[in-house]
């Protein structure tokens, strides 16, 4: 059978359009490659290394982060860890990785675990170690500051602050004796609110909150200190 050049053409031109069609159909319907996750502002603070011993790596978020953010993080800075100190001791990783989110420097210094997140892990596989979120730590990490019982954060951060030194004061004074303690404790509180004009469920509202939202203590006095080994 001959073949004219117009029917050659117009063959032609039916499989062009069909691998037009094919290829934006194509384009429509395949999934989008996955987006690379933006890490908001970070730096590593320290890493507490003893010779012996897990490495605890301290890691500040200095911006809003979710979830995925956060999990991202402490990933790959496990793995930077790992890296790290296998080339430090001849090849060899150091047996436990612990890698801590904090919001902020205050909290990663005070000593208290007030991490938003953390990841501990024993071997190369980072990636099927589940990480531990503090839900309330991580949900108040960088909320809008609010006022509550007419006082702002900061006014409340500072009430928190003097509710610690009471109860720290009370402990000393009762010499571990634990009723007295406590019958201490709710002296020195009443006569706190007295002085700040409020009440002292008040008190013990903005105590509560201190303990979710991860607020730094105080230092506790030398005599309640717990000495080094």
């Amino acid at each position: 059978m001959k073949i004219t050049l117009r029917g050659f053409l117009w063959v032609s031109g039916l499989l062009v359009s069909g691998l037009i069609v094919t290829t934006l159909l194509i384009a429509r319907f395949a999934p989008e490659p996955p987006k690379q996750l933006q890490l908001p502002a970070h730096r590593l603070l320290r890493d507490e290394a003893p010779v012996r011993g897990p490495v605890h790596r301290l890691i500040v978020i200095d911006e809003p982060a979710n979830r995925d953010q956060i999990e991202s993080i402490l990933r790959r800075e496990s793995q930077r860890a790992r890296a790290h100190y296998s080339r430090l001791v001849s090849g060899s990783a150091p047996r436990r990785i612990g890698v801590y989110a904090f919001s902020s420097e205050e909290r990663a210094n005070a000593g208290e675990g007030l991490w938003v997140a953390m990841l501990w892990s024993d071997s190369v596989g980072d990636s099927l170690q589940a990480i531990e979120f503090s839900e309330t730590r991580l949900s108040a990490a960088w909320a809008a500051a609010e006022t509550r019982f007419g006082l702002d954060e900061s006014a409340r951060m500072r009430l928190w602050d003097e509710v610690v030194r009471e109860e720290d004061r009370a402990r000393a004074d009762a010499h571990g004796q634990y009723p007295l303690a406590n019958e201490l404790r709710l002296k020195y509180l009443r006569g706190l609110a007295k002085t700040h004009g409020i009440g002292i469920d008040t008190l013990f509202a903005i105590e509560g909150e201190g303990i979710d939202k991860g607020w730094p203590s105080p230092p506790a006095p030398r005599d309640l200190q717990t000495p080094p080994r």
